[in-house]
């Protein structure tokens, strides 16, 4: 016979028996009597039963033994002893904990090698000019860096003619390792420095005409952090409530678009009504309404020339940011920059104001409304009960009615009334406050418009609203349109991939349009069809910041071993130096091409981004080359990342997921397409990339929704 353990569990309702003087091997066991409330309270202790079962005979389903052998009665009645606490640590227990963690970093502490970048030599004053010129220049500028992510690795250096830098040194640190550029983004001080910044020739001619909100949305100080403060909640963080008045104008782009592009041919697809279908788009964001420039038939004069003027404004800027002589010498081309931005600029503010005033007078009516209705709930609250209430009682409760001297029991002390009447102010009063916490606007528009909510959130004048206004309407123009005229190229040079597509969002759509998050949420092929779009042909071949601090960036690899891991290095560590002030490029062509990481980097594949596909290559090379967030879009990664992203993201689903149900877009010359040796344009930097001339494109209905009968 033995002397047995019994140990109660509160967490598995449990009781585990162990056999004294041998290794304890507990033998899990059902609680048979759990509803006991004496067992249960001692639930934490351990008791100590002398029975005369052999622990042989105790097991997981033998709990009918266990019964039968000891009453249960005694479990109750046993004297229980307190599990010792675990002791706490003493100060001399916690500094050899410390000793011992310091003797273990010290084991793992590397040798740290500073390295600078490699690439080619840099001439005093035209630095690496001709070596940038040599593989294909400003036009080429995406195959001018995967050239060299080719001849130099993750990191290398250039300094195309920057006068103050020493010869032999760059300007510019392009990284290709996304892991690097990460080291950047976590640097980031309270004032970041955005790619805005490296507009000079906006920048400039904010400063040069007074517009100090304006500069502030390009600045890196406290006026930029002021500025995106007041903006960015209702544009960045509202980003949703915008989707019912985007769906509702791309419907009307796309009910027109065969008529404008195809049978009247008004305006070009992939220039003209795509920037249109951009600008009409933006609009409906900010107004409220689309100004309808898509439409020649509704559209105005002063519209047309914002467009125009816009487009003309951003080429120039490309050209001057590459050849910033024109600038200093005052040339005509500079003359044209200044003359298209004070269009734009002009039409941006009007515009703008107009619709501002229109939201302060709204707001003031509604105001007025809130207040009547108010007062009528506050008099509703104190006026004393009336005859007809008092006569609609039953006979029972009237009679107590006439006992206590006041309707509905209570009683008839005029200061209790007045306490009570302030009672039910209060809480009326404190739900009128939740309600505005929440912003409710009254508007006659599908959604609130971001003026609107500008307006009620009261930290903008109408002044420095439309001076905000005007640099966002111009970058909501041109930025989505670029990205969208490379998509649509890519659905027109393969057919066949336009239809799975097309296919796809009948099956999740039916024709209807895109007015939830939750939809656009559902469109994992559209997703993948504009990611890859990306990936093939981005509109920037870089992403640029710089850093108000040197930072040493620690290097994947070394020029020794060329690809081996610094982790798998437990000895050294490699790290390039980048001063303050210098220019930092994520190098978008160099992994996301890279045939060792991606298979046919060439080839438009959207399959590549679809869950099933990003879920096998986890924790692969291959992710990192495709699944990293610095490589997923145009718009920037930390805490610059351009403050219209997720409504221009929105923007192109919902036109493509509108226009792909319509319409068959198809190119009227198929020697252009995108993989044709044979095809007549190329991509041309201007402020951005882009195919120039870009290929004409016809559109043809397609049978499930013929809207060109219905016109």
């Amino acid at each position: 016979m033995a002397t047995l353990l019994l140990a109660t569990d509160r967490t598995t309702c449990t009781v585990h028996a162990f056999k004294t003087g041998l290794q304890q091997q507990p033998l899990p066991l059902p609680l048979p009597w759990s509803n006991n409330r004496s067992v249960r309270e001692n639930v934490p202790y351990f008791a100590n039963l002398t029975s005369t079962i052999d622990v042989a005979d105790v097991d997981a389903k033998s709990t009918k033994t266990l019964k039968n052998t000891t009453p249960m009665v005694a479990v109750a009645s046993v004297s229980v002893q307190r599990k010792k606490p675990k002791p706490k640590p003493t100060t001399r227990h916690k500094q050899t904990k410390k000793l011992q963690q310091q003797q273990t970093r010290q084991t793992r502490t590397r040798t740290r090698i500073q390295r600078q970048p490699p690439g080619p030599y840099a001439f005093p004053i035209v630095g690496t000019l001709f070596d940038f010129f040599s593989r294909g220049g400003v036009d080429g500028m995406c195959d001018v860096h995967e050239s060299m992510y080719q001849d130099y690795g993750e990191i290398y250096g250039m300094n195309l003619a920057s006068g103050d830098v020493a010869p032999g040194e760059y300007s510019e640190v392009v990284l290709c390792d996304p892991r690097m550029y990460d080291q950047l983004l976590k640097q980031e001080t309270r004032f970041p420095v955005g790619a805005a910044s490296q507009v000079t020739s906006f920048v400039d001619y904010y400063q040069e005409n007074n517009l100090t909100v304006a500069s502030g949305s390009v600045s890196n100080g406290p006026d930029w952090k002021e500025w995106r403060q007041a903006t960015s909640p209702d544009m960045s963080g509202l980003w949703e409530t915008y989707l019912p008045t985007i769906a509702e104008t791309c419907a009307k782009i796309s009910k027109i678009a065969g008529r404008e592009v195809s049978i009247e041919q008004n305006m070009e697809f992939g220039t003209d009504f795509l920037s249109r279908a951009a600008f009409d788009m933006f609009s409906a964001v900010l107004y409220g309404e689309s100004p309808h420039t898509t439409n020649s038939r509704l559209v105005s004069p002063q519209d047309l020339e914002f467009v125009v003027a816009t487009q003309r404004a951003f080429d120039i800027t490309g050209q001057l940011m590459t050849n910033p002589i024109h600038k200093f010498l005052k040339s005509n081309l500079y003359d044209q920059f200044v003359l298209n931005m004070d269009r734009t600029f002009q039409f941006a503010t009007d515009r703008t104001k107009e619709y501002a005033e229109d939201a302060v007078e709204a707001r003031y009516q509604q105001q007025q409304q809130q207040q009547q209705q108010q007062e009528k709930e506050l008099v509703g609250i104190s006026a004393p009960p009336t005859t007809t209430t008092t006569s609609s009682i039953s006979n029972d409760e009237d009679n107590t009615t006439r006992s206590t001297g006041s309707g509905g029991g209570t009683s008839g002390c005029p200061i209790a009334a007045i306490k009570a009447a302030t009672s039910s102010s209060s809480s009326y009063l404190s739900h009128r406050t939740d309600r505005q916490k929440k912003k409710s606007i009254d508007t006659k528009f599908s959604n609130p418009s971001f003026v609107e909510r500008l307006i009620h959130r009261e930290q903008l004048s109408i002044e420095e609203i439309s001076e905000s206004i005007a640099p966002l309407l111009m970058a909501g123009l041109d930025t989505t349109a670029y990205q969208m005229s490379w998509f649509y190229l890519h659905m027109a040079s393969s057919p066949d991939i336009q239809e799975t597509l097309a296919t796809d969002l009948h099956t999740h759509l039916g024709g209807s349009d895109v007015t939830t998050k939750e939809q656009l949420d559902s469109l994992l092929y559209l997703k993948a069809c504009i990611r890859e779009s990306h990936r093939l042909t981005p509109t920037g071949a870089m992403q640029v910041k710089t850093l108000p601090n040197d930072i040493d960036v620690v290097m994947s690899s070394s020029d020794d071993d060329n690809t081996q891991n610094n982790k798998k290095d437990n000895n050294t560590e490699y790290y390039c130096t980048i001063k303050a002030g210098q220019r930092i490029s994520l190098n978008l062509r160099g992994y996301p091409m890279d045939p060792n990481y991606v298979e046919a980097p060439q080839t438009y594949q959207p399959e590549r981004f679809l869950p099933e596909a990003i879920a096998q290559r986890k924790g692969t090379m291959a992710a990192l080359a495709l699944d990293h967030p610095d490589f997923a879009d145009a718009f920037g990664r930390g805490k610059r990342r351009c403050l219209g992203a997720n409504v221009a993201t929105a923007e192109m689903m919902i036109l493509a997921a509108r226009l792909l149900q319509d319409w068959k877009i198809a190119l009227v010359d198929d020697n252009e397409a995108i993989h044709s040796p044979t095809k007549t344009w190329k991509p041309i930097q201007k402020l951005m990339l882009r195919a120039d001339p870009y290929p004409s494109m016809t559109l043809v209905p397609r049978e499930k929704h013929n809207t060109l009968d219905k016109m």
